[in-house]
């Protein structure tokens, strides 16, 4: 019946469960990749396939291939901005994050940065992300619950998103306690780059000069964390330069409990700074 469809046909294959918010499954296979690979007959080695590409099939791959290694190449170049982008210091939180740790993004530009600058590489991060409908809600309380699984995690966020949440850094008074009493003590660095207000919609088809659309979009907040962190007992630091950066990240890995790192960057000019990555 499905291959006598008129129209394409999406099969969900997951051992859990599938979140089809639009309807658009039309089947859906509770089991691993694999089982259903080798159900149908496909688990085999693919060192043994006696197939010859020929000339087209090679073109294509060699094309695939020197564009991702263009796109590699213009990617790492972000390495020699010292200040003012969001991309240098995610990708400086990439290459120090330990292994094994865990690599939580907020929502909006924080996971499109995470997305952008995170080069395939051999050390092993369990990236996480909240995102849906209303991604920026509970953000921080969600990444403080997945660090508990994890002796190293490093938030990733922007200043609206850790605002929306910021009385979960009440939680710090937990940590202290559990940690107290011999229970794990993890690690969990927020790092906040603060373009004090909704970057992303300077890069969006609503952005427009008119006064309405700082109030309502951009939203600046001019909130002073380094107040907030000291209400909460949060260890704080400060940088502006990716130098700076990499001396107070590597400083506050491995400190129990919550720590921040604040990093300001332009609110203005987001397109014109990502457009020579993408």
């Amino acid at each position: 019946q499905l291959a006598a469809a008129a129209r394409p046909v999406q099969i969900v294959v997951d051992p859990l469960e599938t979140r089809d918010c639009n309807a658009a499954t039309d089947v859906f296979v509770r089991c691993k990749p694999s089982e259903l690979a080798g159900s149908l007959g496909m688990a085999y080695d693919l060192q043994t396939i006696d197939h010859e590409p020929d000339e087209g099939q090679r073109v294509f791959a060699n094309a695939w291939i020197a564009a991702n290694d263009a796109a590699r190449e213009r990617i790492a170049t972000v390495d020699d901005v010292e200040a003012g982008f969001e991309g240098t210091f995610v990708r400086r939180v990439v290459e120090l994050a330990p292994e094994g740790s865990c690599l939580f993004a907020a929502n909006s530009m924080s996971v499109r940065a995470l997305d952008t600058f995170y080069l395939k590489a051999p050390k092993r991060l369990a990236v996480l992300c909240n995102r849906g409908l209303n991604g920026i809600d509970g953000t921080v309380s969600s990444a403080l619950g997945a660090a508990q699984s994890f002796e190293q995690t490093t938030l990733v966020t922007g200043d609206l998103t850790l605002l929306h949440d910021l009385n979960a850094l009440a939680l710090q008074r937990e940590l202290r306690v559990q940690r107290e009493a011999g229970g794990p003590a993890p690690s969990i660095v927020i790092v906040l780059l603060n373009n004090d207000g909704g970057g992303i919609f300077d890069m969006l088809p609503q952005k427009s000069e008119d006064a309405y659309f700082e109030r309502l979009f951009l939203t600046p907040q001019e909130v002073d964390f380094e107040s907030a962190a000291r209400a909460f007992a949060v260890p704080y630091r400060r940088t502006d330069t990716a130098k700076a950066f990499d001396e107070a990240y590597r400083a506050l890995l491995g400190t129990p409990g919550i720590s921040l790192i604040e990093v300001r960057v332009p609110l203005e000019g987001l397109k014109e700074r990502y457009r020579p990555y993408w």
